[in-house]
């Protein structure tokens, strides 16, 4: 590869003297019947790991969903919420906007000229990803600690990204939600976020599983606005959704019984991402080993034919 930054170029001359084994035709014939039935074989494969992975998505969403809106016992006896998307909830539960619940501490507006190459990372929008938080490579330097103590981040905050993509592009949409985890404890918050703090009333465990339900994320994608390429919310966007609040010994048992079944969806979950990733390099491999004569397909074709 040649040329400067983020422009490079292959020389023309190379792809033209590059050497390769070429088969005789009727040989490169062979070697394309084999890799179109094998590779079928594979795709089919992958493609099945695929859908299962978005079913066991679904069912983690559900399973959420259910939790935070109808509680576990099926027997509680229940009341109308005068909520549309909530429908009847337990009839011990409170129904109230978050915001009556939620402190919320905005993200600062660092000065790119103060981002350093080390020093206190810095938490940004973009780095709040399908709940969780990535590691940014942009550093404040440490005197920042003190001086911007509100934007200072501890394990298990709750924080919501208010600038992002449409809500079509799910990935990236604005109101990425994330836990800050032990690796991030100490770090600074950059802008375009919020941090969401609950009161007494509401412990933080039931709180994340509260925004991650199906039911606050359309309520997101309602109020989120902008242009064609990016989105934004506003507090009043993320605090007026109305939800409905067990008593706090309730909340906990709750939150422990979705981690309970949501860590066997997402074993379930990594084994298909394995599954898929293996089976993509052996396509690869496969590919590989056969235009280069690694393995013999004039054998393996005999063999399929006896």
């Amino acid at each position: 590869m040649k040329g400067s930054a983020g422009q490079k170029r292959v020389p023309e001359d190379y792809i033209k003297n590059y050497k390769l084994s070429a088969p005789m035709l009727k040989d490169q014939i062979q070697i394309v019947h084999f890799l179109d039935k094998e590779l079928e074989k594979i795709d089919t494969l992958i493609k099945k790991k695929e859908q299962l992975i978005t079913l066991l998505e679904e069912k983690r969403k559900a399973v959420i969903s259910h939790a935070v809106t109808k509680g576990l016992n099926p027997k509680t006896l229940m009341k109308d919420s005068g909520v549309e998307w909530l429908g009847s909830v337990p009839v011990h539960w409170d129904i109230m906007p978050l915001r009556y619940f939620i402190r919320t501490t905005k993200g600062f507006a660092f000065k790119s000229t103060d981002f350093r190459d080390e020093g206190v990372r810095v938490v940004r929008a973009t780095d709040i990803k399908q709940k969780t938080i990535l590691k940014s490579a942009v550093f404040l330097p440490k005197e920042f600690l003190g001086t911007h103590h509100k934007v200072r981040l501890t394990t298990g905050d709750i924080i919501i990204s208010t600038v992002g993509s449409n809500p079509d592009v799910i990935n990236s949409a604005v109101g990425q939600i994330g836990m800050v985890p032990e690796e991030l404890n100490n770090t600074l918050l950059n802008q375009n976020t919020v941090i969401l703090k609950p009161t007494k009333r509401v412990s933080n465990n039931f709180l994340i599983h509260l925004l991650s339900s199906t039911a606050y994320r359309e309520n997101l994608d309602l109020y989120a606005h902008g242009t064609a390429n990016q989105s934004s919310l506003s507090l009043e966007d993320i605090l007026n959704y109305k939800s409905a609040i067990p008593p706090i010994e309730e909340q906990e048992i709750i939150y422990a019984e979705i981690n309970k079944k949501v860590s066997l969806i997402e074993k379930l979950i990594k084994k298909s991402n394995c599954s898929i990733k293996l089976s993509r390099e052996r396509r690869t491999a496969l590919i590989s080993a056969a235009v280069t004569g690694k393995i013999d397909i004039r054998e393996e074709v005999a063999h399929a034919v006896i």
